[in-house]
């Protein structure tokens, strides 16, 4: 899948521009087919894990793969705008506060 840079993304979305990309870091899958008045997003739906986060989990990474919500991704593909967060919910947790993110 091509990589953009986040100002590349913004200008195609300000000139209406129809795409589907990987932010440069690889973080973010971006799809848009149609613009509509709705996203729809997969919180969790990948798995990449930062190398110097690795010694401050204590998880496998089939207990992390588990915790994670692998393939959320593909109950929203049909939809015409989508974002993906690519990496682990262990990398930053998008749903839940602070205090309760870890557990």
């Amino acid at each position: 899948m091509q990589k953009r840079s986040e100002a590349d993304i913004i200008t195609a979305i300000q000139s209406g521009e129809l795409f589907e990309c990987l932010t440069e870091d690889g973080a973010l899958a971006i799809k848009i087919e149609a613009y509509v008045p709705s996203v729809c997003t997969a919180l969790h739906a990948g798995h990449q894990f930062r190398t110097s986060l690795q010694q401050y989990c204590h998880l496998t990474e089939a207990e992390r793969l588990y915790e994670e919500d692998p393939f959320t991704d593909q109950l929203i593909d049909a939809m015409p705008i989508t974002l993906v967060a690519m990496d682990s919910r262990y990398e930053y947790d998008l749903n839940r506060p602070l205090a309760t993110c870890i557990y």
